[in-house]
């Protein structure tokens, strides 16, 4: 039979694994919810093909970001039992986690409960099919920082509790996000204003009245 600490690896190490994907989710997904320019802005508010990447990425961080925080009877490496199990009276007792940095830990989770709550409602939403039109999002609370957060908290967790009762420090690096080389929706709106700038040229006309205006510009 497995040690408790041994036990207690393999639940870190699941968790870490789900957080890596989750914080490579939220860059890409923010490359889409926030474009650094009007250009990439004013294309994703007209282009449907990567109107539906950005809202696939958008569910799939709620699913990540759910594996992690919601505490539902069929998750079965969740931050929130790995908390419980290190209390007095959790399945981690006898690795003695000192009690201080664990109601530390817990008091940040339950600042953060009704974002919690919220992951929850939309993550259910999806596994329903609650959402009507494929190219809209459910309507939710839910904000970016909100998501940030919970993955800053994650790797908190992750890291104090590794770092104490297994003398291993989980770093959460980058595997493919890099802000500098992903530049597909910038190409891809570049390419377009170029080629319907030289039709518009070519009818005397401008990319703004060929094309349309950015309504939030």
């Amino acid at each position: 039979m497995a040690s408790k600490k041994n036990m207690l690896k393999e639940d870190i190490e699941t968790c870490w694994k789900i957080l890596i994907i989750t914080k490579e989710v939220l860059k890409f997904w923010a490359s889409f919810e926030k474009p650094s320019t009007q250009l990439e802005r004013f294309y994703l508010s007209r282009d449907k093909h990567l109107t539906f990447l950005g809202l696939s990425l958008w569910r799939l961080l709620i699913i990540e970001l759910s594996k992690l925080f919601s505490d539902s009877g069929n998750q079965n490496y969740n931050l929130l039992k790995l908390l419980r199990k290190l209390s007095k009276a959790g399945d981690y007792r006898s690795l003695q986690f000192e009690e201080k940095i664990l109601n530390s830990l817990q008091g940040k989770t339950n600042h953060l409960q009704t974002a919690i709550n919220e992951i929850t409602r939309l993550r259910n939403g999806f596994y329903a099919h609650a959402d009507s039109d494929p190219f809209g999002k459910i309507k939710t609370t839910l904000t970016t920082g909100d998501c940030e957060k919970l993955i800053d908290l994650a790797e908190e967790i992750i890291r104090t509790v590794a770092g104490r009762l297994t003398e291993i420090d989980y770093i959460v690096y980058p595997l493919y996000y890099n802000s500098k080389n992903f530049d597909l929706i910038y190409n891809l709106a570049y390419y377009e204003q170029e080629e319907y700038q030289k039709i518009a040229d070519q009818q005397g006309m401008s990319f703004k009245d060929l094309v349309g205006h950015d309504p939030l510009s």
